[in-house]
């Protein structure tokens, strides 16, 4: 402050890990949320940049493997399995890396969604 001039510490500055992939550096940040969180993005990122809610919960209940429910208790058990999921996806929200207008969700960035993409293993890709 003496000298009202910058004075960077190169060192320092070298040691920092910087990652100069923004891919990357989203793929991180995902991979720090709940697996279920991730799970709800990677499946998210199957269907494109956006999606509605209706949409979304047809294709989480169809990915764990389950059928239409038919009972009552069977009903009432997936909706909050799909509240659950929607919680999940709420973290997303909080962290930034999705956006939710009216019962729409949508990553914040496209490198958002290439990066919850790539997080799938290429076995299950395109499936």
């Amino acid at each position: 402050l003496e000298s009202n001039t910058w004075k960077w510490d190169i060192e320092s500055i070298k040691r920092k890990e910087i990652h100069d992939d923004v891919g990357l550096l989203m793929s991180n940040k995902i991979l720090q949320l709940p697996a279920e969180c991730q799970h709800a993005m990677k499946l998210l990122a199957c269907v494109g940049s956006s999606c509605d809610e209706t949409t979304l919960s047809m294709f989480m209940r169809r990915e764990k493997g389950t059928k239409v429910k038919t009972s009552a208790k069977r009903a009432r058990r997936s909706v909050d399995e799909n509240e659950y999921h929607f919680l999940m996806l709420k973290l997303a929200i909080d962290e930034g890396l999705l956006k939710k207008e009216g019962t729409t969700y949508m990553f914040a960035h496209d490198q958002i969604q290439n990066a919850a993409y790539s997080l799938i293993p290429e076995s299950d890709q395109g499936r």
